[in-house]
């Protein structure tokens, strides 16, 4: 059986629900996996005052829960591990920091992050058949379940082999990996397919950088099709505004990530005899 840690991240907007007794044990539950451990990550809350005794009486009266763990405690660890300064998480580091503490903590081998906000639209075990796929082949870097667009995961794969899709690709709304491929010097890779990211005009981000560094390495996600997350609040409704100028640079850097992404390609998945998707 995989060790895998479930990790639920909030901030301020979230903490309140998120630290109320059942609402992550209801998410793990979601999954219809037996996880190790379930963490609640803190990020970013005005009044830590008040989170830490949400936190406390959550320790009392949840015992799904394992531990809540604030990120600003583990940020400096985090940024030792991975090779970053605090400079290089500016002007969005709060896009990052998140990421970053939830791959270096100490626990299970294998980390599950969820986002606050992330639903599966139907409970449902992703994980196992997710890890058995990553058990096959080296060559995946991270697993997911599938995402609330229709049809999207079997347009963007390179291979789709029953219930399973195979491209690149990262999401920081619901994945798993290994903390090993996570917790190390990966994160200044440089891709322009990455530049597709909406803060990519601005500076890059956890799932940017998680993006860079698969695609540079050549590690490809593995998407488990029957399983649909939804995500409740709006999807960058927490990014920040811009003016003209901040909007002309980010569809100039969308449309030419969207350009490269097109254009990559998997030299090894042509070794998989599998139908591959055009």
């Amino acid at each position: 059986m995989h060790s895998v840690d479930f990790v639920v991240n909030c901030y301020e907007r979230t903490y309140r629900e998120v630290l109320a007794p059942g609402y992550v044990s209801g998410l793990a539950e979601a999954q219809r996996f037996p996880f190790a451990s379930v963490t609640v990550l803190v990020n970013n809350v005005d009044d830590r005052a008040d989170a830490e005794a949400r936190a406390k009486e959550l320790g009392e009266a949840d015992p799904g829960v394992s531990r809540v763990e604030f990120v600003a405690d583990h940020l400096l660890a985090a940024l030792a591990v991975t090779g970053l300064r605090a400079r290089h998480l500016e002007p969005l580091g709060h896009f990052t920091d998140c990421g970053l503490v939830a791959a270096t903590l100490p626990g299970p081998e294998w980390l599950c992050y969820w986002d606050a906000d992330a639903r599966l639209r139907e409970p449902a075990d992703w994980l196992t058949p997710t890890l058995a796929a990553m058990d096959a082949d080296p060559r995946h870097g991270v697993g997911n379940p599938n995402n609330w667009h229709p049809g999207l995961a079997e347009r963007e794969a390179l291979i789709v082999d029953g219930d399973v899709a195979v491209g690149y690709g990262f999401s920081d709304v619901a994945f798993l990996a290994r903390r090993a491929d996570l917790a190390r010097p990966v994160y200044r890779k440089v891709s322009p397919a990455s530049w597709r990211y909406p803060l990519a005009h601005v500076e890059p981000v956890f799932e940017q950088r998680v993006d860079a560094w698969m695609r540079r390495e050549r590690r490809t996600r593995v998407t488990y099709l029957p399983a649909v997350v939804e995500h409740l609040g709006e999807a960058g409704g927490n990014y920040p505004a811009g003016g003209v100028r901040e909007r002309v640079r980010r569809a100039a850097f969308r449309r030419a990530g969207r350009a490269a992404a097109a254009v990559s390609s998997h030299p090894a998945a042509r070794a998989w005899p599998r139908q591959v998707v055009g």
